[in-house]
């Protein structure tokens, strides 16, 4: 489907173009059948070369072209005295604070009473008990004894010496809850909907007492988990290659913001927010939607600071000419490889994959689609990427 837009320049700004959006989009398609036709010079479309072509058939002189200039900055806490020697517990306290603590207190005493028997009667759990709990909790992560049953062995138990006893840690275990849904939960609920309150207030917490650099990342997060759910996600090649997952936007291994998933389905994915980018050099204007997963990632930079410039690496479940020129134009640059058939891939360079001789090792060819860098790498086999040129290299293209 297309659809029509006005655009205006604004060279006082980063972005190469200004959008109007339209009131109401009735879907997320892309903007033409053949976006590519509409982003790609003739020299880069199939028919420009022959069939069972070699090397010295696709290979082109590579343009010259200007990255985007992101000015390093390193993240850093923030909002916390640095003077002061913080040790773990302080440091956890700053996210599971009393007020956290006491809402999983609430929530937990609400469900027990409801639920319990004669047989196991239940008294009431409070934050002090409740971080002995997760105290007992990151122990056994740490020291990964299974059967847990022996981890109180008075004699050389991890646990032996803690204030909490095996029958009580496996009490809270079976009654805590995050938010008690009441007598009529409902079935099959996404599972981040569980945590009620404290995931946003956690994710509002990471955000406050970090100073986020300019060197990002979004990529999948694995929380392990072992029960019976539809919404596990498998991933074999992951450390935790079971469980639920997030997408997460990092800095150096902080985790600065994410966003649930389980599958098909995202937290906010539901919003009516949809994102798009203007194709340049269309008459009339045409106008592309983002993925549901690119959009995820439009969704997780907004909580970066405004008036700042960030590179986002991203690996090639997200990588194409669109988020890459969504991402531009709020000044944040892209690098990242790509997978075939990623929207403004050239099929040039995808030929290259097909030839039967090889390219030397550290190769490259590419090729500026748009305001954007498309590259083939030679490594031990060929590697597709993109990342984004500056403002300065795309008018010298168009003007």
């Amino acid at each position: 489907m297309i659809i029509l837009v006005n655009i205006s320049f604004s060279p006082s700004r980063l972005s190469t173009l200004t959008i109007y959006l339209a009131p109401s989009i009735p879907d997320e398609s892309t903007a033409a059948p053949d976006i590519d036709r509409l982003l790609l010079s003739k020299e880069e479309w199939p028919e420009s070369f022959i069939s069972n072509a070699t090397v010295k058939d696709v290979i082109r002189e590579i343009p010259d072209y200007i990255p985007m200039n992101i000015p390093s900055r390193e993240g850093k806490p923030r909002n916390i005295d640095l003077s002061t020697h913080w040790n773990p517990l302080q440091i956890f306290l700053l996210f599971f604070s009393f007020p956290v603590l006491q809402i999983i207190c609430d929530s937990t005493n609400s469900f027990a009473f409801r639920n319990h028997t004669a047989k196991d009667p239940w008294k009431s759990i409070h934050p002090i008990e409740l971080l002995h709990y997760f105290g007992c909790l990151i122990l056994i992560g740490l020291f990964g004894q299974p059967p847990r049953k022996y981890a109180w062995n008075s004699r050389n138990g991890y646990l032996r010496d803690t204030s909490i006893s095996k029958n009580r840690f496996e009490q809270i275990t079976k009654y805590i809850h995050f938010r008690d849904r009441g007598p009529n939960a409902i079935v099959g609920e996404s599972w981040w909907l569980k945590l009620g309150e404290v995931l946003p207030i956690l994710r509002q917490k990471c955000q406050k007492y970090w100073d986020i650099g300019s060197y990002l990342t979004v990529d999948e997060i694995m929380i392990s988990f072992d029960g019976r759910s539809v919404q596990k996600v498998t991933i074999p090649a992951k450390p935790i290659p079971i469980g639920l997952k997030l997408q997460g936007l990092g800095d150096g291994g902080y985790i600065y913001s994410w966003e649930a998933t389980r599958p098909k389905l995202a937290e906010f994915q539901l919003s009516t927010i949809k994102f798009s980018v203007a194709i340049p050099e269309t008459t009339p204007p045409v106008f592309a939607f983002l993925t549901a997963t690119q959009s995820m990632v439009a969704r997780l930079v907004e909580s970066l600071l405004k008036g700042r410039q960030f590179h986002l690496y991203l690996d090639n479940l997200f990588v194409c000419w669109r988020l890459s020129q969504y991402l531009k134009e709020r000044g944040i640059a892209l690098t990242g490889t790509c997978r075939k058939g990623a929207c403004g891939y050239p099929p040039r360079l995808l030929a290259l994959k097909g030839v039967p001789t090889s390219l030397n090792w550290g190769a490259l060819q590419g090729t500026i689609v748009k305001g954007v860098f498309a590259w083939l790498w030679q490594d031990n086999n060929l590697v597709m990427g993109m990342f984004s040129l500056s403002l300065s290299s795309f008018f010298s293209l168009y003007i």
